[in-house]
């Protein structure tokens, strides 16, 4: 049994260390910003302040 444990999580992190190597491949003409948290309920998109949607704002704060 504890090698079949052992051998499930060696294929699981194997997989994760891929998955975490992969580049997604942007197109060329997509554009790149920044973004930085501001006070809340806003942020700040290439130096502009947007306010967070409504879905956003009830997320608990432990999250």
């Amino acid at each position: 049994m504890s090698l079949k444990r052992c051998l499930t999580g060696f294929i699981l992190a194997a997989i994760a260390i891929t998955a975490a190597a992969f580049e997604r491949p942007f197109p060329p003409q997509a554009k790149r910003g920044s973004f930085s948290s501001a006070e809340y309920p806003t942020v700040v998109i290439d130096g502009q302040l947007r306010k967070l949607s409504m879905g956003l704002k009830s997320a608990p704060s432990t999250t």
